[in-house]
């Protein structure tokens, strides 16, 4: 990371207007390439369609840098896996991040904008629920497509006793490290996924509908 890079300085938003910042990710054909991004305000009265995440921000010490504007941020290593694995190939993505569009450092902003997450999370085109790098995701996904594929055709009742009997070294194991991740626990997880826009899971590129996933979670929690 150069010493010298300039810093990025956010402008102020119009409260009275509900501006708030949308992140514009530019494309890579090559997925190491570094996060280039830009801000943008906009309103929520009459704004372009977005996808908002949902996301752990991890430890704040623990960083990555990413490329915003002509200046160079450090994001939290969890958050730059997000966009690194968000970010298409040859067109741009408009998403909203608490990170990087709420000015941290600015408390009479911070507080304003998180008044209105709600909002902003119900305004969006799809929540993008980031679970995390993939590891052991992949077992528990494909596993979890196929239970629900078939729970859609059975009652509730049957599908219980069908989850009851999956095979516990392929299924089970997988879906207990994917129900641990510390995403199921944030305190602002409910306001982020329920409204009526649609949701999708992600685990590195693997992704899933998150209403279905949300009710295999809690059947497999009682």
């Amino acid at each position: 990371m150069a010493s010298d890079s300039p810093i990025f300085c956010y402008h102020k938003l119009d409260h009275e207007s509900r501006e708030f910042r949308l992140l514009r990710l530019l494309p890579s054909i090559y997925f190491d390439t570094e996060i280039h991004c830009e801000l943008f305000k906009s309103s929520l009265d009459n704004c372009p369609s977005y996808e908002a995440i949902s996301y752990v921000w991890g430890d704040a010490n623990i960083t990555v840098p990413i490329r915003l504007h002509d200046t160079t941020r450090s994001v939290t290593t969890n958050l730059g896996l997000a966009l690194r694995y968000l970010r298409l190939a040859e067109q741009e993505r408009i998403i909203w991040v608490h990170a990087l569009c709420i000015h941290q450092e600015d408390n009479l902003e911070k507080n304003h904008q998180v008044r209105q997450m709600g909002k902003i999370y119900a305004g969006s085109e799809q929540v993008i629920v980031w679970l995390g790098e993939e590891d052991d995701a992949r077992q528990a996904f494909q596993s979890l497509t196929e239970l629900i594929a078939q729970a859609k055709k059975m009652s509730f009742e049957a599908f219980r006793i069908l989850w009851e009997g999956a095979d516990v070294t392929t299924t089970k194991l997988a879906c207990d490290a994917l129900f641990a991740r510390s995403w199921w626990t944030r305190m602002w997880t409910l306001q982020e996924v329920i409204h009526d826009r649609p949701v999708t899971a992600y685990a590195g590129s693997f992704q899933i509908n998150f209403d279905d996933l949300y009710e295999t979670f809690l059947s497999y929690k009682e």
